[in-house]
């Protein structure tokens, strides 16, 4: 069974994606994992901003596109309240022993 660790050290190596926000706003997030469900991946990401927070919040989005070339993916909000809820119980199970959920 895995120790709970602080995001920072369970993340400080892994990749960091920039999103565009509606306004041209640039936000970057910290990966996190990938969650399949019913045939469709999901990204789960961190707001770097959000690191030392106790209350971190993440952000689901799907994965639309993939170029093997560029090695570059495409997301979209996911709207469907149900997937969301949904895909995060998934993320939630597989990291029930590094994270600390609140409730």
């Amino acid at each position: 069974m895995a120790d709970k660790r602080n995001m920072e050290e369970e993340f400080e190596d892994a990749s960091i994606i920039t999103l565009f926000g509606e306004d041209g706003e640039e936000e970057d997030f910290q990966f996190v994992d990938y969650i399949e469900y019913k045939k469709e991946e999901y990204v789960v990401l961190l707001p770097l901003n959000d690191l030392e927070e106790d209350n971190a919040s993440i952000e689901i989005l799907k994965v639309t596109n993939y170029d093997e070339e560029t090695e570059t993916e495409d997301y979209e909000s996911v709207e469907d309240e149900y997937v969301l809820e949904k895909v995060y119980e998934i993320f939630r199970e597989k990291h029930k022993d590094t994270f600390n959920f609140a409730d």
